[in-house]
């Protein structure tokens, strides 16, 4: 994605909002590469040019006007949590008191 031919297209269209979800779409399909790639083992280079990228697309809808920093953060949030699961999980007191017996059975 050229980030200047993106401004171009988004520019002659206004603020459309099929234009914007449009953006919003290919956001999100490169948000979706990039935490695959992180959690497939490639080469750094690889995982640094595909943040690259989407840096450089949130920045350019940043600075047309057509996202907030909140609908942003919402999209990274939703993206990451589809491909990654929840951030945090709960944890039973019993699953982990069984743990600890274990290893200590083995110990």
């Amino acid at each position: 994605m050229n980030m200047r031919l993106v401004k171009v297209a988004v520019k002659a269209e206004g603020r459309d909002g099929a234009r914007r979800e449009q953006a919003l779409l290919q956001l999100k399909d490169a948000l979706r590469q990039l935490f695959v790639l992180r959690h497939a083992g490639v080469a750094h280079a690889e995982i640094t040019q595909a943040q690259g990228l989407v840096d450089g697309y949130m920045n350019c809808l940043l600075d047309l006007g057509l996202v907030s920093d909140s609908e942003l953060l919402a999209l990274v949030v939703a993206t990451r949590r589809g491909v990654d699961g929840p951030a945090t999980g709960t944890l039973s007191t019993s699953a982990l008191e069984s743990d600890v017996t274990a290893a200590r059975a083995t110990a």
